[in-house]
């Protein structure tokens, strides 16, 4: 069976010629799919992690960095890409805009398949399995990998975490 998101995922970064540390290219993706993107600090929001919404033809995407981890907004920033390049029907519509708009819990622990879809593509995105699984070859299975593989792929603790489970099962 094939993994969707983890094609599209791969499918992103081979258009785009990224190589490296994928979360270094969020921006330009963004830019070239002309989709505007602002970061800000959401103080009485904190659960609201993102949203893409659409106006017209037009995309944005908004992530909130009230929580000051970078590795948190990239997934973030990456997650709501997902919806854009899954081609995710809007969750809802609200004066003229429609699109999605994602809680910490929604990209944790969501049993909505859309969110869960975001979710993978930007795992497969930020952490390509092929340069994951050589990050992590040879290696002992603790804190210090978990670290140095969230440090290097950009991402937080936690994404870092759920990746490695994917591929130790």
């Amino acid at each position: 069976m094939i993994d969707r998101p983890s094609a599209e995922a791969k499918r992103v970064l081979s258009a785009y010629s990224i190589a490296g540390c994928p979360a270094e290219h969020l921006q330009r993706i963004a830019d070239a799919e002309h989709i505007k993107v602002l970061f800000r600090s959401i103080n009485d929001e904190p659960d609201f992690g993102g949203q893409l919404v659409y106006k017209g033809n037009k995309a944005g995407i908004l992530v909130n960095t009230c929580i000051p981890n970078s590795g948190k907004h990239h997934f973030t920033f990456a997650h709501e890409l997902g919806h854009y390049f899954l081609r995710h029907a809007p969750a809802y519509t609200m004066d003229g805009q429609r699109g999605f708009r994602c809680t910490a819990k929604d990209m944790e622990t969501s049993r909505n398949p859309q969110e869960t879809e975001a979710n993978r593509f930007a795992a497969a995105l930020l952490m390509p399995e092929e340069q994951f699984c050589f990050a992590m070859l040879g290696a002992v299975l603790d804190y210090v990998l978990i670290s140095n593989l969230a440090r290097q792929f950009r991402v937080s603790k936690h994404a870092c975490c759920n990746r490695l489970l994917e591929f130790t099962k």
